[in-house]
């Protein structure tokens, strides 16, 4: 699936589920036998005092530029649910 397609809704179809997104003013379906909701996880960065590494980072992770590089500390990377912003 591609990114930035906004979710219109799931329907479930009897040996299978169709995910229904937005695309180009038009809804488009991707037939699945899964779906997986992984939105609202929150970064398990409490422990690693980035401060100390220089790492600046929020309530929703490290704070990072559009290549996932931390804005204070430019040898660091972060991606995933700990990097602030989430996917990209």
């Amino acid at each position: 699936m591609a990114i930035n397609q906004p979710l219109v809704r799931i329907e479930k179809k009897k040996d299978e589920l169709l995910v229904i997104v937005q695309t180009d003013g038009e809804e488009k379906a991707y037939h699945t036998d899964m779906v997986v909701h992984g939105a609202g996880r929150v970064p398990d960065i409490a422990d690693l005092n980035l401060h100390a590494a220089g790492i600046e980072a929020s309530q929703d992770g490290v704070i990072v530029n559009e290549y996932l590089q931390s804005i204070s500390n430019p040898r660091v990377y972060a991606a995933g649910d700990v990097a602030a912003g989430g996917y990209r």
